[in-house]
This record gives C-alpha cells, structure tokens and sequence, in this order.
C-alpha cells in the first residue's frame, strides 16, 4: 500500500480494509481527526456564507433561494408530481 511506500502507518482497518465504522476502521485518530475537521469546516463555511446572505462569496442570495437546491435535475423529478413544495418537504 501507498503508507509502506513512504515508510508510514498505513490507516487502513484490520486486514487492508477502508476505514470505516462497521469494521473499526474510524477508531483511527488520523482518520477520526479528519472526518470532525471537514465537517467543522464545512459547517462554518455554510453558515457564514447563510449568516452573510451569500451563497458563493461575492455573490447575493436571490430571494427564491432554497437552501441545498443547485438546480441539478436532469430527470425533471421535482416537477413529476406536479407540487414542487411536496417535493422539497419530502426530502426532509
């Protein structure tokens, strides 16, 4: 694996497994400190960026705006029932 290439502790989980939490993988501190970190960061990234009214930096939020929404919908599924407001509350 890539970690013995270089000389390190590889993070894999007993026998060669991706960490995960089903197979002990996550006890792993280095992977454990990454996961809190990149929600901690994408956490504060997301609220300041609601706190500022901007959804990318520089830009305004427009006053449709829904939070999560992209406009990413090749299958036309938000408009299928015919009730976008359904749509959205039955992703909730």
């Amino acid at each position: 694996n890539l970690a013995s290439t270089f000389g390190l502790e590889s993070i894999l989980a007993k026998g060669d497994r991706a960490p995960s939490i089903l197979n002990g993988g996550l006890s792993n501190v280095w992977a454990s400190g990454v996961l809190v970190m990149s929600i901690l960061i994408a956490g504060y990234l997301e609220g300041k960026a609601m706190n500022d009214g901007e959804i990318f930096w520089g830009a305004d939020k427009p006053k449709d705006y829904i939070p999560g929404n992209y406009g990413f919908d090749p299958l036309n599924l938000l408009k299928a029932r015919g009730n976008a407001l359904s749509m959205q509350t039955a992703e909730i």
